[in-house]
């Protein structure tokens, strides 16, 4: 009896230390695991751009915030606070004036007046829930004054597309009539709207924008081990540092006019500024979407 009761005690001790010995080699194995594909863009991130030798002024979305900073972290100027997530802004030809887009509204900031006007709302649609919307495909004319856009509008039983064209002059804001999803040429010109296509906007949130090859030769991109690398004019590469999640999280990326840094979105450390030539990365402020004006 004793014996049969010894020999099941020890089975159930062999069994027992073989199940921790799994699940030992599976926590060594995670651990090193982990090691291995750590992010290396987190470990070498500076907190800050104070070490970066230009002054250029970014603009930028933080949460429902916009604002504007130096590219050395300098001169932060908040303009805006919205009551919705800012995704996206467009500057009109002339520079003045930005058409902020957030998740619930429209609004234009006139830069030199230090002003900002709402121009469509969908606050109340979202704060109810009865419908949803969504402003895009933003268009300035060619002499600043005007704008279009697009509004859409949806709920559980319907949908529609409507454009609109707002004029900064008189503040009016009025529907192009038109039966098709796209405006052509005719219906932008019928509405006042010179084909000056779209220059100088923002990324929107949420969609991928990789301008990887500067004006003057150098590039940037990804490896097959979705590893960043540099490349000079002259052809020669080099490594840079490792993103996880195969790069998912880099959803912006330019070169800045004088074409020394770059200015990137990266997923939950905001905005970067990169040096590509000594791969020193730094943050330059929590934010999804950033741009500039170039006349």
């Amino acid at each position: 009896m004793w014996n049969k009761f010894f020999k099941k005690a020890l089975l159930s001790i062999v069994t027992g230390g073989m199940y921790v010995l799994i699940l030992m080699g599976g926590y060594v194995f995670w651990l090193e695991y982990q090691k291995n594909h750590q992010d290396e863009l987190s470990r070498r991130l500076k907190p800050d751009t104070r070490w970066v030798m230009d002054k250029f002024p970014v603009y930028f979305a933080s949460g429902n915030k916009f604002g504007r900073i130096n590219l050395d972290g300098s001169d932060l100027k908040i303009f805006y606070k919205a009551s919705f997530p800012v995704q996206e802004f467009i500057f009109s030809p002339d520079g003045r004036t930005i058409a902020i887009i957030t998740s619930g509204d429209i609004l234009v900031y006139d830069q030199k007046l230090d002003e900002i006007e709402p121009v469509e709302g969908l606050g109340s649609l979202v704060k109810e829930q009865a419908a949803k919307g969504l402003i895009r495909n933003v268009q300035w004319s060619a002499d600043s004054r005007k704008f279009c856009y697009e509004l859409s509008r949806w709920s559980g039983v319907a949908s529609a597309d409507q454009f609109y064209v707002y004029d900064l002059g008189d503040k009016q804001n009025k529907m192009i009539p038109t039966s098709k999803k796209n405006l052509s040429i005719s219906d932008l010109h019928a509405a006042g709207i010179a084909s000056f296509g779209r220059k100088n906007f923002s990324n929107r949130m949420g969609q991928k924008n990789l301008s990887w090859n500067s004006l003057k030769g150098k590039k940037l991109g990804l490896d097959e081990e979705r590893c960043l690398y540099y490349q000079d004019s002259r052809g020669q590469r080099k490594k840079l540092f490792c993103l996880r999640y195969d790069g998912l999280y880099l959803t912006h990326l330019r070169w800045i006019p004088s074409q020394r840094y770059v200015i990137m979105t990266y997923g939950p450390f905001g905005i970067l500024v990169l040096d590509p030539v000594s791969g020193k990365v730094g943050q330059l402020i929590n934010g999804q979407a950033f741009g500039w004006y170039e006349s």
